[in-house]
């Protein structure tokens, strides 16, 4: 029905999004071209389920048929009938195959499309018993080589009354087939009864396309470790189960049936109720009391059990068969086994079914068309005595109102030659139809006696009465590791989950991101690092409907009803989502107070105090206080594990979309979507990449100890740098000019500010990304935390051209992009476990108060502030839009607010240094004498002169970013000065240096020598400075006289 509306799912997605909504998610629009343009014609190679059939000793092959015997509502037209017959086998090619045998082997082709005079029968007849003799004549009048195939009786009896009979070959249907013949069947005659076109719709894969991929499978390298796990299923399957003679003749004219049916209310219980206590699917359950029920009867602990599936697995992502009709059955063995007892007999069956590869597809194809030694070893195998078989719900066939057919009770004649072999030694076949369940079981009456197989039915029926009751009590149920395969756990570990199992919605791994977050959330359970938060001032409000659009936005997205699980016996931390949770909202009445800013900012940092329990969802919380004037103030925190910064803007404009009354987004995606993508994706050349940008980087850029400076104040500042929109208009246009992004444009002043600070050419910085892969589908519109921290590391070429240097610093970041999802982690790790950075640079494109102002109802906005703290000592927050705004988020501990200030102002130079002219050197970019200023700062008349050291130790506190050594086109400021220095010193005393030991100094005039100079002064030495192009033996005589060593 979806497919009619243009939508596609697969049978995994109705097992696996069992509502309307959750199917909604996961539908896709049908493609709009058709799998097999033109007729399909030639020989097709045959499936391992027509090889099953021409391996069996059947004596009447062309009499091994499934039926149909109907009522029609209304009299049916025969030429319109005889019409819809030819539409339907001109359409669906497989009723066209013809079977043959060249040199003893049988084969299959397609016949032409032809209208067949005989396709119709129109039988009169007087009473059911004559109906019956011609049904049997029908059964047996197909003809495997020279057709038909299928054979169409319409019989009409003398007070009006019609039936029709359909007889199809089983080599070409199946039942999912005939689904699709009878809907067929309907569509083409009733457009013939008006004399209409067939208005079939286009066909998908043909069955000759799905056997020749199954021919090609087999010879891959994907099937054959599949073998170890087949050839595991059939052992100790000796024949001990209750027989009475098995020597007894096993054809189809021995057969007998044993038969019940549950209650239409236990019938109901099974199919719409009992699944959800385990999440599981109807065949778990029916085989869950089967294995207990074959138990009581055999005494055998495990069940040996020949299944039937509907082999229509998705396995090809090219190939479509929701449309296509032939006999596409897989059989494989199985043998199951259940504990005592019932809840753990359910998980136990259910985790035995999901480990099946391929859901049995592969076996046949490695029984009949994998490697000869395979095939003999399966061959050799004991096969189950049990088939067992659930056909599903026919009631949907027929309940339809506009159906034209019903059942007919009558008797269809004989489907298989009575000389043919029973199928198996016992088959169980069950099925829905008039809203009860019937099993019917199948055996040979010259084998056993009815009294024998009574009990094993009646244990059946026993242990389904038993097995829906159980399913029913609100104790029961529970996950098991294939509901939430992501996250690889034990059924032991998923039982001792904190977490009730009936509340849970998905369980998974946390991103790269998220593990680094998390880390720091438990080791500092008290620290507001990483929780976030939006105070924005919303006017004309309507309070209670704006909580209820926050609800609705809550329940429809998983990751705010997220929390994480990382104690106890787990490997690594998980996410797990609730059913439901209630968002928390605290309203705050101070309507009737006079308010200034100053109790809203400590409102809102004691609700940032409050931290968040993360076991405990949601991780976000809602504070609204209504003040004078129709103005309400709107706190909300969360915390950073869950959301990134585009998240957070799309999730605020879908609060205010959903507030005024805008028809809802389409059903989103799901982060676990990107999980499951992050473990799937290929990481080989992650390391390599990683390690090639590591090898330039001596060490760690760390600005806090190149400005010298130590604040003294805990908590975090900020200070902002706001570009106005006219300067912001020169570096977009400068951007454009050079063709790079705002982004690398501030990256590459960054970089340059980083160089000048620590004195080093190649230098390091965190940078977000936004971690969004392109190939899976529906990203944009994910809500969650997608970002990552990935180190830029650069060198700095004083004399390369600054539009050049820009630009490789852009396809840097290209490059970066194909590795963007490796955990920094890994990344410290291949360093040699230690930090690479102490500054973040992010940047930032979705401005929350735009994300608030979409449809908005009416609603006016007042400001928005945010706050969101990492735990880097230096963050700077980029955001680009009419203007640019800076922010440089600092420890206090770490940073002073007059050295931010500093640094700020510095970017700025070197920021707005690029737009100056994008061919001159980068060396000259920003540096003092450009701008016509001294490069020194004038010392006071009359102050007194500290030593040399202690002076640059003072400007490197006042001023670390000003340039303090030009040498050419490289400058060093006074924090890098004084860092560099402080490293040599160090060096020199554990040297042995100290006063009056002597220190020669051999180099050209550059920063170098200041710093060597610098250096030795500091370690306490006096340097003996040495000229670089002295030859050796003045060099010598030098070091001699001086006394150096």
């Amino acid at each position: 029905r979806a497919r009619a509306v243009g939508y596609a799912l697969s049978p995994k997605d109705l097992f696996r999004h069992q509502t309307l909504a959750a199917l909604a998610a996961v539908a896709r629009p049908l493609a709009t071209t058709a799998f097999d343009p033109g007729p399909v014609t030639g020989a097709v190679p045959l499936t391992p389920i027509q090889a099953v059939f021409f391996a069996t000793a059947i004596p009447a092959r062309h009499h091994w048929n499934q039926s149909l015997l109907l009522q029609p509502k209304t009299a049916l037209q025969p030429d319109a009938l005889a019409a819809a017959l030819d539409d339907l086998q001109a359409h669906h090619a497989s009723l066209r195959l013809r079977y043959y045998q060249v040199d003893g082997v049988w084969q299959q082709a397609y016949a032409e499309v032809s209208h067949s005079p005989d396709g119709l029968w129109y039988r009169p007849v007087a009473d059911p018993t004559e109906l019956a003799t011609l049904a049997d004549t029908a059964q047996r009048s197909l003809d495997l080589e020279h057709g038909p195939l299928l054979r169409v009786v319409l019989f009409a009896f003398p007070d009006g009354s019609q039936r029709l009979l359909l007889v199809v070959h089983h080599l070409v249907v199946d039942g999912v087939s005939w689904r699709l013949l009878l809907a067929d069947l309907q569509s083409a005659y009733q457009a013939r009864c008006h004399g209409n076109a067939c208005p079939l719709p286009a066909p998908t894969s043909s069955f000759k396309a799905w056997s020749q991929r199954l021919v090609r499978w087999a010879g891959s390298a994907e099937l054959p470790p599949q073998q170890d796990y087949w050839l595991q299923q059939v052992p100790d399957l000796s024949p001990h189960w209750p027989c009475d003679d098995r020597d007894g003749s096993a054809r189809n004219r021995d057969a007998a049936t044993l038969a019940f049916s549950l209650a239409p209310t236990a019938t109901a219980q099974l199919l719409q109720q009992a699944g959800a206590a385990y999440r599981t699917q109807i065949q778990d359950l029916l085989l869950t009391a089967l294995v207990r029920a074959w138990r009581r009867w055999s005494g055998q602990g495990a069940l040996g059990v020949e299944l039937e599936g509907h082999g229509r697995e998705d396995r090809f992502a090219d190939l479509d068969l929701s449309r296509s009709v032939g006999w596409y059955t897989s059989v494989y063995p199985l043998r199951l086994t259940a504990p005592d007892d019932l809840g753990a007999a359910v998980k136990a069956v259910k985790e035995q079914l999901r480990q099946v590869p391929d859901h049995g597809l592969g076996y046949g194809v490695l029984r009949h068309l994998g490697p000869d030694a395979l095939q003999r070893a399966l061959a050799a195998a004991p096969r189950p005595p049990l088939t067992f078989n659930y056909l599903g719900q026919f009631d949907g066939s027929f309940s339809d109102a506009a159906a034209l057919f019903v059942p007919a009770p009558e008797d269809a004649g004989a489907d298989r030659d009575p000389a043919a072999p029973l199928a198996n030694e016992l088959e169980l076949n069950g099925e829905v139809y008039g809203g009860q369940l019937r099993f019917s079981l199948t055996y040979s009456g010259a084998r056993y006696r009815a009294a024998t197989l009574q009990p094993l039915l009646d244990a059946y029926q026993d242990e389904l009465q038993a097995l829906i009751a159980h399913c029913l009590r609100p104790a029961a149920g529970g996950l098991t590791p294939s509901d939430v395969p992501l996250a690889s756990l034990t059924q032991a570990q998923l039982d001792a989950l904190p977490v009730p199992h009936r509340d849970l919605d998905d369980l998974y791994p946390l991103s790269p991101l998220q593990q680094g977050l998390l880390f720091h959330a438990v080791h500092a359970p008290d620290s507001s690092v990483y929780m976030t938060q939006l105070a924005v001032g919303l006017e004309a409000l309507d309070v209670a409907r704006f909580e209820q659009a926050w609800r609705e936005v809550t329940d429809r997205h998983a990751v705010l009803r997220t929390g994480l699980l990382w104690r106890g016996e787990l490997s690594v931390p998980l996410q797990f989502v609730l059913r439901q949770v209630k968002l928390p909202v605290r309203h705050l009445d101070w309507r009737v107070r006079i308010v200034d800013d100053s109790e809203l900012a400590a409102e809102a940092d004691a609700d940032l105090a409050l931290g968040f329990d993360l076991e405990r969802p949601p991780l976000s919380r809602l504070t609204l206080i209504q003040l004078p004037g129709g103005v309400v103030r709107m706190i909300w925190t969360s915390h950073h594990l869950l959301l990134d910064g585009w998240s957070t803007s799309a999730l605020l404009g879908e609060v205010m979309e959903t507030y005024a009354g805008s028809p809802p987004r389409p059903s989103p995606g799901r982060y676990r979507d990107y999980i499951a993508w992050l473990q799937a994706r290929d990481t080989a050349g992650d390391e390599a990449f990683w390690r090639r940008q590591l090898q330039p980087l001596e060490e760690p850029t760390r600005l806090t100890p190149a400005t010298g400076v130590r604040g003294p104040r805990t908590g975090h500042g900020q200070c902002v740098l706001r570009v106005s929109p006219e300067r912001t208009r020169q570096l977009q246009t400068y951007a454009q000019r050079v063709r790079v992004t705002l982004n690398t444009l501030i990256q590459g002043a960054w970089v340059l500010l980083l160089s000048r600070s620590t004195g080093r050419r190649t230098v390091s910085f965190g940078a977000t990304v936004a971690g969004r892969p392109g190939d899976l589908p529906g990203v944009e519109s994910l809500i969650g935390l997608f970002i990552n921290t990935l180190p830029v590391i650069y060198t700095v070429d004083p004399r390369r051209a600054v539009g050049d240097w820009l630009s490789a610093l852009q396809a840097l970041n290209l490059e970066l992009r194909e590795h963007e999802h490796t955990p920094l982690y890994d990344i410290q790790h291949w360093a040699g476990q230690r930090e690479l950075f102490d500054t973040l640079l992010v940047f930032e494109n979705y401005p929350v108060d735009r994300a608030l102002g979409v449809a908005a109802g009416g609603v006016r906005i007042d400001g928005a502030q945010q706050t969101d703290v990492t735990s880097y000592p230096l963050t700077v927050d980029v955001t680009a839009g009419e203007i640019v705004e800076i922010g440089f988020e600092y420890a206090c501990d770490r940073f002073d607010e007059a050295a931010v200030q500093q640094l700020s102002a510095h970017f700025e130079t070197l920021l707005f240094g690029f737009v100056e002219d994008a061919s001159r050197p980068l060396g000259v970019i920003g540096l003092p004498f450009a701008a016509g200023s001294r490069s020194l700062p004038e010392i006071p008349m009359g102050a007194s002169i500290a030593p040399v050291p202690e002076l640059i130790a003072r400007w490197a506190v006042r001023q670390p970013a000003a340039v303090a050594v030009v040498a050419g086109d490289v400058a060093l400021s006074y924090g890098a000065l004084e860092a560099a220095s402080n490293r040599l010193a160090w060096w020199l005393r554990a040297a042995g240096v100290g006063p009056e030991v002597l220190v020669a100094v051999r180099l050209e005039r550059s920063v170098e020598l200041i710093v060597a100079l610098l250096g030795v002064w500091k370690a306490g030495g006096a340097f003996v400075p040495i000229d670089p192009e002295a030859p050796a033996a003045r060099v010598a005589e030098l070091l001699a006289r001086a006394g150096v060593g």
